[in-house]
């Protein structure tokens, strides 16, 4: 007797064991489905790792067009004062030509000195710059319908490396300011303007030789035979 109420003790139990077991399985799964059905109902995405420091693009990309903007006008402003400088460095002078010399002057450049050593070089001496009309005239005046000996010495006062400086020496030393200006034996003998006007009044040739004494042999190419 003892052992049969024993054994329907112990199966009881197990039963009752067995339905707690059953109940409570049931009752966290309910749990579970209402959490997530409620989350589901207002919209929310649960992830399962929260972002820290997340980084915004779009931010990224508008500073990078902020800095290219900067950098883009610095260097426009850049050009910019390049050509103001240029354009005042190429400012016509008064005797309407410009000066293309770029090149800085020395502190050091004896204005003087340098005159004295181009006028030694020849007899006959032009001072002249490559883009003037009238230097232009002058020596195709001189070239065309004059044979000088020694030939006259060339000096292009846009290609020196002190040219502005060695003007306006001979501007103060002469009077003449401007180019270009003929030298004969070390004294200005004018412009193209004044040597035109001796040339149109068939006085030039004298002028010349006169000008030029032993040291200068002018001759007018294609003279006639009775000149």
């Amino acid at each position: 007797m003892v052992s049969s109420r024993k054994s329907r003790i112990l199966a009881l139990s197990a039963f009752l064991l067995t339905v707690v077991f059953i109940v409570i399985q049931t009752h966290n799964h309910k749990v579970t489905n209402t959490t997530v059905a409620g989350s589901k109902s207002q919209g929310t995405n649960i992830e399962p790792t929260t972002k820290i420091g997340v980084i915004d693009e779009s931010k990224i990309k508008s500073n990078e067009e902020k800095i290219k903007n900067k950098l883009q006008s610095n260097e426009d402003k850049d050009e910019s004062n390049v050509e103001i400088k240029q354009k005042q460095q190429q400012k016509p002078n008064k005797d309407g030509t410009k000066d293309n010399t770029n090149t800085p002057v020395s502190s050091e450049f004896d204005a003087a000195s340098e005159l004295q050593s181009i006028l030694g070089l020849s007899p006959v001496v032009i001072f002249s710059k490559t883009y003037c009309g009238y230097s232009q005239t002058l020596k195709n005046l001189l070239k065309s319908e004059y044979e000088i000996n020694p030939p006259p010495t060339i000096v292009e006062l846009d290609k020196h490396k002190n040219g502005r400086q060695l003007q306006d020496f001979i501007g103060t030393k002469t009077g003449r300011k401007t180019v270009p200006n003929l030298f004969i034996n070390g004294v200005s003998r004018g412009g193209s303007d004044d040597i035109k006007k001796l040339h149109e009044e068939g006085k030039l040739l004298n002028s010349l030789n006169l000008w030029g004494d032993k040291d200068v042999k002018v001759n007018k190419i294609n003279a006639p035979s009775n000149s």
